[in-house]
């Protein structure tokens, strides 16, 4: 008989549970992982299975696969991991840790090509490096190499206009994605924590609306209270009467994970310049600066840590920006000076 051959082992959903799947000479051999339901019980039970029955070292992909199950109950937006790794699997998966160099980041960078922006190519190695530095945290590998990164891109600096906006709302094809860029508008609110209400933390009554899910741990991408204004008071009056679940944003009767394929949907029948949902982030964040709102204010509206990094960005917009010096500096003009005359009068 000829050798026996083996796949690599890895965790994954197969019929609404967690299992270990592998391939034995081709045939697909799968075994549930813990109770089957629970991704952190099944992820440390795949681990534990998965070293009594090899011994070479773990893999790239691996590693991956382990991090995206551990962390899936705990982000607003897990299925960007799983995106990210679809992107990273064919250079990285099956590569051993040490493999992770800063000459390796720099050839995956080229292998996915120059023409793409450096804040994409960023985003999938930051993926890597999250996973490396929690299989190091987890012990699973005795240390989490560097992983290089593509020099960070400046800020984008498109929002829109109020005319603008206007003709994006009247161009969405669905009504839950009208609702989620009103809500994004009114609340300055990153896209995944609006995808991640539910009605519970929409308080009618006192006009507030809880951004923080108190299932999930609390990140550097803080979540705040707002209050709602009269336009989105009225869009959430009129979605409770006809919502069909606890999600705020949902379609059939389900919460919507991702908006971008139906709001992208809209910007090509608005006809206005491309934007993405964080687009709207940014310019409501724009929108109150130019109407004097103080920096304080809007850092607290947005969940910013630091004031500084709001008025970094967003100092500029501010009608009262600079203004001081301007006045301090103010010389010449009609009527201020006496006029200069000719040489030789």
């Amino acid at each position: 008989m000829g050798e026996t051959k083996v796949t690599e082992p890895r965790l994954t959903r197969f019929r609404g549970k967690w299992v270990a799947y592998w391939r034995e000479n081709g045939q697909p051999k799968r075994e549930i992982m813990g109770r089957g339901h629970d991704r952190v019980e099944a992820e440390k039970a795949f681990l534990e299975w998965r070293d009594t029955t090899r011994s070479e070292p773990r893999d790239i992909g691996d590693i991956i696969e382990a991090y995206i199950a551990a962390r899936w109950d705990h982000i607003a937006a897990p299925h960007v991991l799983k995106e990210d790794y679809a992107i990273l699997a064919p250079f990285w998966a099956e590569r051993p840790v040490e493999a992770v160099t800063e000459e390796t980041c720099k050839e995956f960078h080229k292998w996915r090509g120059y023409h793409l922006s450096n804040g994409t190519v960023r985003k999938q190695l930051e993926t890597l490096r999250a996973a490396l530095r929690w299989a190091d945290k987890k012990n699973i590998i005795d240390r989490a190499p560097h992983v290089w990164l593509p020099k960070k891109p400046p800020p984008r600096d498109r929002y829109l206009s109020r005319t603008e906006a206007e003709l994006l709302l009247n161009s969405f094809p669905s009504p839950h994605t009208r609702l989620f860029t009103i809500v994004a508008l009114n609340t300055s609110a990153r896209p995944g924590a609006i995808l991640d209400l539910e009605w519970p933390r929409v308080d009618l009554n006192r006009r507030r609306i809880d951004l923080r899910n108190p299932e999930k741990e609390v990140t550097k991408k803080r979540r705040t209270i707002v209050p709602m204004n009269d336009a989105l008071f009225e869009a959430l009056v009129e979605a409770e009467e006809q919502r069909t679940s606890n999600a705020v944003i949902e379609y059939a009767g389900k919460k919507i994970a991702d908006i971008k394929k139906s709001f992208n949907t809209g910007v090509k029948r608005s006809g206005i310049p491309h934007c993405s949902p964080n687009t709207l982030r940014h310019t409501a964040a724009v929108w109150m600066a130019e109407a004097g709102v103080p920096m304080e204010e809007i850092s607290q509206y947005m969940g910013h840590d630091d004031q500084k990094t709001t008025e970094r960005i967003y100092a500029r917009y501010s009608p009262e920006y600079l203004s001081k010096a301007a006045a301090a500096l103010q010389f010449g003009g009609p009527n201020r000076t006496p006029r200069l005359s000719a040489q030789g009068d």
